[in-house]
């Protein structure tokens, strides 16, 4: 992802491609603290190693497994600007 932002923003923000430094919510609701990047990473790696691992089962089981990763890559939320359009780059 931080390849994808990077390509993105390149001639945009001094910051692409880097993840933020400062804690952000949306609409009053906060995203994962700046902090917990490492960890929230490490779990994202986890869901797609999980998803290669069912890619042959049910489409059920697919779609499923596609949203928890999106989900926890949203939530994830790691750059200041431009989280949405790296996000469907990156799916």
């Amino acid at each position: 992802m931080l390849f994808i932002h990077h390509y993105l923003f390149q001639d945009v923000y001094e910051w692409e491609g880097k993840v933020r430094t400062v804690n952000i919510s949306k609409n009053g609701k906060p995203f994962i603290d700046r902090e917990r990047f490492y960890f929230a990473f490490q779990y994202i790696d986890t869901l797609i190693a999980e998803y290669r691992a069912i890619r042959k089962t049910k489409k059920n089981d697919l779609a499923h497994k596609l949203a928890e990763i999106l989900d926890n890559v949203n939530y994830l939320h790691p750059f200041r600007e431009g989280n949405g359009r790296t996000q469907r780059e990156f799916f």
